[in-house]
């Protein structure tokens, strides 16, 4: 990026991979069923619909499942 610095662009890719080990390790400490949830949704990019049809629950299960998921996650975080 113009006008900064080479320093400064390292600073930057350091906190971006703390954060990314942070959540990382936040992922991990789910229950290993909201751990699959996570991978589908986010690294597989797959729609609530897809993921019902793997999980064999409803389309609103995991809706549900995702948003209280999102929450717990969001609560780990800020500890």
């Amino acid at each position: 990026a113009a006008g900064v610095s080479e320093e400064t662009l390292k600073v930057l890719d350091e906190i971006k991979k703390e954060e990314a080990e942070v959540l990382h390790k936040a992922v991990n400490q789910q229950p290993k069923d909201r751990q699959l949830l996570i991978h589908l949704k986010f690294v597989e990019e797959l729609s609530n619909q897809e993921i019902a049809g793997i999980l064999e629950k409803t389309e609103g299960a995991v809706k549900a499942l995702l948003h209280r998921t999102i929450r717990d996650l969001g609560k780990n975080l800020k500890k």
